[in-house]
């Protein structure tokens, strides 16, 4: 009998201390009125009623050891007439994405107040003002359910937004820190009398870093949408025409073939360019100061959207030798026109893109596809040769002869490049004359000299050496053809 009563002492004892969790867990809720699982989730939006596109002014600041930021971005610019018509197409998408749509270039026509010309890192606002604006509360309290702010974090807030509107209209909003362990924070919007309960996942949207702010890759052009491109190095200036992607051309100050290696490497290296730091922006620049008064190399891409200025050049720090004792230290800086800004690039992306001008012109002269050949004539040993695909055949003087043949020849020719590009000797003997044509309009119209000082002479489109060696691979290789 005693063994059972002792039992039932312990039974209730643990009965009233569970009572005691319950009753405390209640008044946690009741003082914190944290979302419960059951409940609706809320289908209203924080800031109903307004859209990401009207914004014309954003200040955020953070108490936030993790990020410590304070700043403050304006539009400053209208958004271009291309996005105007994405945003009439929006407006047959769901209210979310209405509310939340941004032009793909947004960015640039907003500026850093007081940091005019810097660039804002577009991924890192757009998913900030997006998820800001398609944001829903898990719980809204009304005001007769609000106690004292002090009891939310919100006497002395952890983040702060301002949102301004081209209507006039100012939103400011206000959000505690973390409640833990329930995963949850509170914000308020300043004259509106509710209280708004999120979960910790909400809290993801209102998190930037000193890094994320601004840009530091300033290049994200891609070939196929520039139509020209202006070089200028020194007294040298370039133009190219890319409107044609298969065929870039040198159009001034002389006409000729651009190199396919030049623009790949040009892109990437562009694309790679890192920002170390923003040395100066806004609308008083001290180029000289950078050297960037007389650019070592200075780029214009030119697009249907709008032309990108890039100048960059190097400083040499006197007294400082660079990592291996021998040459100078030196910076280099870039200034970006269409930002109005300068920034110091990191070392190592630039030390490629200062020689690339040397190679502009296309080596490759003779830029044709095997497979796309209808048509060659050539001369050689004193006989006339006349062939291409015909019946589905590759024939030579009505002669069928292997593919293999033929790609062994007119591959040797593809590979031939320039060794330099001078005029071909008016007295220069001539010993092979090519004519070759293709479905897709290439055609190369071209004389090849006999041995000029251990080289040969060729006059297509351009006029250039080849090697000599070079030159008898091709010549021996069209001897196999025709015989074979």
């Amino acid at each position: 009998m005693i063994g059972l009563g002792g039992n039932h002492s312990v039974m209730l004892k643990r009965s009233i201390l569970w009572l005691i969790v319950f009753l405390l867990l209640f008044v946690f809720y009741r003082q914190y009125q944290l979302p419960s699982k059951e409940q609706k989730k809320v289908q209203e939006l924080l800031l109903r009623g307004r859209k990401a596109i009207n914004l014309t002014e954003l200040k955020y600041s953070s108490k936030d050891p993790a990020e410590g930021v304070s700043f403050s971005i304006k539009k400053t610019r209208n958004y271009t007439q291309q996005t105007e018509t994405s945003k009439k197409e929006n407006n047959q998408q769901s209210i979310e994405d209405s509310v939340t749509y941004l032009p793909e270039d947004f960015i640039r026509a907003w500026d850093f107040v007081g940091k005019e010309g810097i660039p804002l890192r577009q991924a890192s606002f757009s998913n900030f003002i997006t998820s800001l604006f398609k944001l829903k509360p898990a719980r809204v309290l009304q005001k007769e359910e609000v106690q004292s702010l002090s009891v939310y974090g919100l006497d002395s807030p952890l983040r702060t937004v301002s949102l301004g509107f081209d209507s006039g209209e100012i939103v400011e909003i206000s959000c505690s820190s973390l409640v833990s362990p329930f995963g949850v924070f509170y914000c308020l919007i300043h004259g509106d009398e509710k209280l708004y309960v999120f979960r910790e996942i909400d809290l993801g949207f209102m998190h930037f870093q000193e890094n994320g702010l601004f840009a530091d890759l300033i290049f994200n052009l891609v070939r196929s949408d520039v139509k020209k491109i202006f070089i200028q190095r020194g007294s040298e200036n370039l133009e190219l025409d890319l409107s044609v992607y298969e065929n870039p051309l040198i159009i001034s100050p002389f006409k000729g073939k651009a190199s396919f290696k030049f623009l790949d490497d040009l892109f990437r290296d562009c694309r790679d360019l890192l920002v170390d730091e923003w040395e100066s922006y806004g609308q008083s620049l001290d180029l000289k100061k950078f050297n960037l008064d007389t650019p070592k190399v200075s780029f214009k891409f030119v697009t249907d959207k709008g032309e990108y200025e890039y100048a960059f050049a190097e400083v040499f720090e006197e007294n400082k030798k660079d990592e291996k004792g021998k040459e100078p230290s030196k910076k280099s800086y870039v200034y970006v026109k269409d930002l109005n800004a300068i920034g110091r690039l990191v070392a190592t992306t630039t030390s490629n893109l200062f020689n690339l001008v040397n190679d502009v012109r296309e080596r490759k002269q003779f830029r044709f596809s095997l497979f796309d050949v209808n048509q060659v004539k050539f001369n050689l040993e004193g006989a006339f040769y006349e062939g291409g695909f015909k019946d589905g055949k590759w024939v030579i003087n009505d002669k069928e002869v292997e593919f293999s043949q033929f790609e062994s020849a007119f591959g040797a020719l593809k590979d031939i490049e320039a060794q330099s590009f001078k005029p071909f000797k008016s007295d220069a003997i001539v010993e092979l004359k090519l004519f070759l044509k293709t479905n897709s309009g290439v055609v190369l119209d071209c004389i090849f000299s006999g041995s000029v000082e251990g080289e040969r002479l060729v006059k297509c489109d351009e006029e250039f050496s080849i090697t000599e060696k070079d030159f008898q691979d091709f010549r021996s290789k069209l001897l196999k053809l025709v015989e074979s």
